[in-house]
């Protein structure tokens, strides 16, 4: 869940073979689980053994000012392929919407957030970055067509769903790789799903 990176087999025994305490009750650490993280959709099988960081996070709370970091110095247990996990991470496209109007265009994305964190929109892909609280969960996109590599007319940012503040801190140009940058600001505990749409012209 969350994202984060998962082992790098397609299959993975969850429990030992045996019948002596229970049928296939016992489990090694990465077949670990607990209820309550399970039935609210917090943490997966397994991501408290493999993936301890995460864990951590998902279940006590950090100051805004002593963020709990994701990245490990080790972990042989995670698909890392030779990088570090962190808490920027890239959401592919989950579709591409209508076209617009000529000359115009839009670009949504859709993510819970539990802080502060900061989006940067470059073309058809988004990127996060955890500035404080929990990390980011669940992201996906939608577009009429990628964000221009160009100078545009105008450009506006809709919050069309969330309860904290959105707002576009940095505008797209030729000296950032025409990236939109914004932040958002979820003021309250337990997180909540943002939907924020960046609507331009050319």
């Amino acid at each position: 869940l969350g994202g984060r990176p998962g082992v790098p087999y397609p299959e993975i025994g969850g429990a030992f073979f045996g019948r002596k305490m229970g049928v296939n009750m016992a489990r090694p650490f990465w077949g670990w689980h607990d209820n309550r993280t399970q039935k609210r959709g917090i943490l997966a099988v397994g991501q408290w053994g493999l993936d301890p960081a995460y864990g951590v996070s998902r279940n006590l709370s950090f100051p805004s000012e002593a963020p709990v970091s994701l990245e490990y110095t080790f972990n042989p247990y995670l698909k890392l392929d030779g990088q570090q996990v962190s808490s920027a991470q890239l959401a592919e496209p989950i579709a591409a919407g209508q076209a617009s109007a000529a000359g115009q265009g839009w670009f949504e994305f859709r993510v819970w957030i539990d802080g502060s964190v900061e989006a940067f929109v470059q073309g058809d892909r988004i990127r996060y970055e955890v500035l404080s609280g929990a990390p980011f969960r669940d992201p996906e996109i939608s577009y009429s067509e990628p964000l221009p590599a160009a100078p545009l007319r105008s450009l506006r940012v809709v919050k069309r769903e969330g309860r904290g503040q959105v707002q576009l801190v940095e505008q797209p140009a030729a000296g950032n790789g025409y990236t939109a940058r914004l932040r958002i600001d979820d003021p309250e505990r337990a997180g909540a799903v943002y939907r924020v749409r960046l609507e331009w012209e050319r």
